[in-house]
């Protein structure tokens, strides 16, 4: 197929991709290119690319791709926002903010055209998921700014990092093999473990330091286990009381792990909407037990910690109903099947983890995520009660009207 046409389908993780031999030409990958720190080029047994690529090595098919036009990513972005507002969402955080994407936010938010609070978390490396960390400090040297600059509209959240890959892929950095026989790792720089995680730990030390909020994705226990004592070593080393720090995803967070992240009010924001729609597939690669505590959302409340969950859009659908209803009865989208009913979370949990508590990861609690006298006045109106509505009937209820600081911003 396509014989003369440069093709490449994306992992729907945005972890690995697939390219035809004429994207592979184009991007000038051939068994010559070595793979890069932190991702693979997967081969044949002689060596030639087979055109799957893993992690950071997609960085090297995406450089061969032309990037789209002011205008129409603009015009993209104003559109989705709009989305957002039919479908009852106020505020956004963006996880991978390039200074191109950045550009074109402040442009639109000088033009008054984003109906939303947009949170964003810088990243200068995107589509590569390794950051190095004298590419950190460099680029650090001409933001001029920390976490919390801007107003309620558009303001620095933090900065991103990826400390691994993910278990659907089996590059989740995990201390023992699942059903892929793959323990994965960090995709920081480095030769060895020992190196990647000096690297991860030295560059939260660099943005605690310098007042960034950091939110991390780690997936794997190892992983999770090295960010959350980073955050806490630095909290220690440097005490900045509202630093706020999140692990991203937190699919294996283990119990020590939470613990650190209670004692300092840091948060775990995890993908209900992945658990959903992914579990199934995911009974491949995991153990019984593992599969189960994939995102141990009770234990995460139960110990002290902060909980947000978001869509991590466009890995699904942001579709904040379909997260309450998962959250409280943990079933898969294709079987059914329930995975950890004891890491249920309560019907009011469940809101909290969409509201007030995504609030406080942005350190905004004292003006969004709860109707309350002297907040913004951010809302959706329903047509059901989400409070009364059966468990099963969550991810249906209606929006009907989205009101946005106090203006109507979207009606049906």
């Amino acid at each position: 197929m396509a014989p003369e046409t440069p093709v490449v389908l994306e992992h729907w993780t945005r972890h690995a991709a697939w390219a035809n031999s004429v994207a592979l030409r184009k991007a000038g990958i051939c068994a010559a290119t070595r793979d890069p720190d932190g991702g693979t080029i997967v081969r044949t047994e002689s060596g030639e690319p087979t055109g799957h690529l893993l992690e950071a090595a997609i960085e090297l098919l995406y450089r061969a791709i032309p990037p789209t036009g002011r205008r129409e990513m603009r015009a993209a972005i104003v559109e989705a926002a709009r989305e957002l507002s039919r479908r009852g969402v106020t505020s956004v955080t963006d996880p991978v903010v390039t200074p191109e994407l950045l550009r074109d936010y402040a442009a639109l938010h000088a033009e008054q055209s984003l109906a939303l609070r947009l949170s964003v978390l810088l990243h200068w490396d995107w589509p590569s998921v390794r950051t190095t960390v004298a590419g950190l400090r460099h680029a650090l040297e001409f933001v001029g700014v920390t976490s919390g600059f801007g107003d309620e509209w558009l303001r620095i959240g933090g900065c991103k990092l990826f400390a691994d890959g993910v278990p659907a892929l089996g590059t989740a950095w995990m201390s023992r093999p699942g059903g892929s026989g793959t323990l994965g790792g960090l995709v920081t720089e480095g030769d060895s473990d020992a190196e990647r995680e000096r690297a991860l730990r030295e560059m939260i030390r660099v943005l605690h330091r310098e007042r960034f909020q950091i939110q991390v994705h780690a997936t794997g226990d190892l992983a999770c286990d090295v960010v959350a004592d980073a955050f806490a070593n630095s909290m220690t080393e440097d005490p900045w009381p509202r630093a706020r720090h999140v692990v991203i995803h937190g699919n294996f967070l283990t119990r020590d792990a939470i613990g650190k992240l209670a004692r300092h009010g840091f948060i775990c924001n995890t993908n209900s909407l992945i658990k959903w729609q992914a579990s199934d597939a995911l009974r491949a690669v995991l153990d019984e037990s593992r599969w189960h505590r994939n995102m141990p959302w009770r234990e995460i409340l139960d110990g002290g910690a902060h909980l947000t969950d978001s869509s991590d859009a466009p890995i699904t659908e942001p579709d904040w109903r379909q997260a309450l209803e998962t959250l409280v009865l943990r079933e898969c989208r294709g079987s059914g099947a329930i995975s950890g009913p004891d890491q249920r979370l309560s019907r009011e949990e469940a809101i909290r983890a969409w509201t007030i508590e995504p609030a406080y990861q942005d350190g905004q609690e004292w003006l969004k995520g709860s109707l309350e006298r002297g907040k913004r006045a951010d809302l959706v109106v329903l047509a059901e009660d989400v409070l009364t509505v059966e468990d099963h009937e969550l991810h249906a209820v209606t929006p009907v009207m989205t009101v946005l600081d106090g203006k109507i911003v979207a009606e049906s």
